[in-house]
């Protein structure tokens, strides 16, 4: 009986312990609180890819690109843009470009609030939307 108890007793609190995560996923849909574009949504898949939405000036633009969450660190790196049918053929070249510039975030700090909200701040010397300090508040369903 006394073999039995010292058995299943470390069993017992390895499977509790082991079962218990105690960080957030970043999984999901999240809106983006960015200053230079509007209604910035983004959604984190596993593996690592990445889909935004925004608007910018009057267009709404899309994206797609992949993401590394390593500790408190987060990286977005965006790989095409989808833009708007009225958006001018000459200028997706040009804008495509500069969005590449504007939408992609540096190894960034990270701070969890809640599981549903996370305060960023992006490296010193970032240009675009990610420039300053923002936060991510995951998405209702």
């Amino acid at each position: 009986m006394m073999l039995r108890r010292l058995f299943f007793v470390p069993l017992l609190c390895v499977l509790i312990l082991g079962g218990c995560s105690t960080k957030p996923s970043i999984n999901g849909a999240w809106n983006l609180a960015v200053s230079g574009a509007e209604n910035v949504t983004a959604t984190f898949s596993e593996g690592g890819s990445l889909s935004m939405e925004a608007t910018v000036q009057t267009f709404k633009v899309g994206a797609t690109g992949s993401f590394t969450l390593e500790n408190d660190s987060l990286t977005i790196s965006v790989s095409k843009f989808e833009f708007p049918k009225d958006f001018p053929d000459a200028l997706k070249a040009i804008a495509e470009t500069e969005a590449k510039k504007q939408f992609t975030l540096g190894a960034s700090t990270i701070v969890w609030v809640s599981a549903d909200e996370v305060k960023v701040t992006p490296p010193a010397g970032g240009i675009g939307v990610f420039a300053k300090p923002f936060t991510m508040s995951r998405k209702k369903p």
